[in-house]
Formats: structure tokens, sequence, C-alpha cells
């Protein structure tokens, strides 16, 4: 029963363990009630660094009071980015809620192939909440907590229920962040459904909590649209699905052709594809009408016209 107190907007952000529904994140709405009003962000197959561009986007829509970063189940320990990019995605993290005063918290959970004895990311996060006074769980034994590599079991959703419980009670009783960011730095992510000028298809993509607009390329039709001014382009997000194939990118004297499709392509889902940078003042997208070759995971390939679906423009603002 509500006190009568205003509910704190409570955001949780992970990927595809936070993803699951009801999961962990619904048995702790129920067990709470109305204390908190709980939502969560959950996008399964990128990486903490992916936030750079995707944050600010995401606090923006729901405008939370409070924001628990689950950052530690993605498999990027294995990309061997290092410390320092990881550290710069949380000082850019930290710019955004500290600019809106939001209070932040880590919920930190196990990977059954890490070593937490020796793990760098949890010693990191515990050092930088322990500077700011931010309240932290971190869960290190996986034993029967694991349906897989990294999904938890019942017993597994159970006990991160109960953590995240208890650290929404610790982290409502703290003062928000305050962070002070000079990133030399700065990530984007351009919607190319406000980036086309034409008449084009939009449709909406709602999966976990992530809500994003996209824009439908058919292999006769060029999307084509003009920056503003001259951007440094790092990548793009696409959908990625059973009608998925390959899109022509053309910017001026720069050209690639990017894969939309893999093994997993038997469902859609978000992706992110980073490249090298490149300044460019135009880009134009084509999809190609080839059918990819590749074998799905399950079920029979679908072998009817291509039709892509285009997301963001990452950006950066200096060369990374």
């Amino acid at each position: 029963m509500s006190d009568g107190k205003p509910q704190v907007k409570v955001l949780i952000v992970g990927f595809s363990v936070t993803a699951e529904t009801p999961g962990y994140v619904g048995a702790a709405a129920i067990d709470l009630g109305d204390a908190f009003d709980i939502h969560k962000v959950g996008i399964g197959g990128i990486h903490p660094h992916d936030l750079k561009h995707l944050f600010a986007s995401i606090v923006d829509e729901y405008q939370p009071d409070l924001i628990v970063l689950e950052l530690s189940t993605a498999g990027f320990r294995q990309l061997n980015l290092g410390e320092v990019d990881h550290e710069e995605t949380i000082n850019i993290i930290f710019g955004v809620c500290g600019k809106l005063r939001i209070k932040v918290a880590f919920l930190d959970l196990p990977r059954n192939d890490v070593d937490y004895e020796n793990d760098w990311l949890y010693t990191m996060h515990k050092r930088i909440c322990q500077k700011h006074g931010l309240a932290i769980v971190q869960i290190e034994n996986s034993n029967r907590l694991l349906r897989d590599f990294v999904h938890p079991s019942e017993e597994g959703i159970k006990v991160y229920s109960d953590a995240l419980q208890a650290l929404l009670v610790d982290c409502s009783k703290r003062t928000p962040l305050i962070f002070d960011t000079e990133n030399s730095l700065q990530y984007d992510a351009l919607l190319v459904a406000n980036l086309v000028r034409s008449q084009v298809k939009v449709r909406s993509f709602q999966r976990s909590g992530y809500n994003v607009k996209c824009v439908e390329i058919l292999s006769e039709n060029l999307v084509h649209f003009d920056f503003e001014e001259p951007v440094l382009v790092c990548g793009i997000t696409f959908l990625a699905g059973p009608f998925s194939g390959f899109i022509r990118l053309n910017a001026g004297d720069y050209e690639k052709v990017l894969n939309c499709y893999d093994q997993y392509c038997y469902y859609e889902r978000f992706v992110i594809k980073r490249f090298d940078p490149f300044t460019c003042s135009s880009i134009s997208l084509e999809q190609l009408p080839e059918i990819p070759q590749i074998k799905l995971l399950k079920g029979d390939a679908n072998l009817h016209e291509r039709k892509g679906y285009v997301v963001h423009i990452l950006t950066v603002k200096k060369d990374i």
C-alpha cells in the first residue's frame, strides 16, 4: 500500500539478463508493490561501451529518479577493450546522470566464465562506487544460480530479485550523483527517421523496454539524408531478422557493404555494427537484393525479397 509519498521512478539498464520477462526485475516489482515505479531497458547482444551512444536517449525517454546499472553480464571482457575504455563509458553515463541529479546504483551479476578473484570489472565498479558514495551489490558465486553461462535459473531469479530490492532500498536513501565531466569525446546516435527528408516508411521496434523508430529500406528505394554539418561517423544500428541481407552505405568517396544477417536471424533483434570512423556530409543507404547464404541456428531461411530497417547513425565529436 502507498503511504502517500510519490513513487520513486526506477530504471534498470542492462542486457539480455535484464531483458528476460518477467525475470528478476519482474519478480522484484511484484514483491515491492507500489513502493517503486520500476521500468527496465534490456538490450541483448550489445555491450557497455555501446551505451556511450544510446544512454542519453534512454534516460530522456524514461526520466527516472534512480538508475540501476547492470553492466557485468555482457561478454565484453573477451573483447579486450580494457579498463580505460570501460571507465570512459561509466564517466559518460555519470555525466548524463549527474546533470539530471539522478541517483545511481550498480548491480553486478555473475557469469560462469569469469574468475572473480582476479576480475578487473568488479574491482573497478567497487572502487568507483566507494569514491562516489553509490550503492552496489556484487554477486560472484554462480553455483545453482545460472541455467547457462549467464542467464539465471529459478533460484538465480530469486537471488537477483532479493538483491535488487535491497539495492533499491539502500540507493533510495542516498543523495543523487554529483559528477562533473568534461569528456573530450562526445558520442551520439542520430535517428535516421529524423534525418530523412523524403517520404519513407517508418515503423517502431519495441523489446524489453527499448523503443526505437526504424526506417524501411527496399531494394528499389535509396534512402538519402544530409547532415547540417560534417560529422564523424563510426557505426550504424539496424534490425537483423528473417528479411535482412546486405545494405550498401555510400558517403562521398566512402563505400561499405554491411552484412545485416547472421545465424540468429530466425528472429528480429536490434544490432550495432561499428567501423573505422570517417567524416561525411551525407549518406545514402541501399538494400541489396542478394539473399545471404548463412545457415540459421533454428528453422529455415526466408527466401523472399530482402527488407532492411536502419535505426541510428553513430557519431563521435573527434577521432576515436
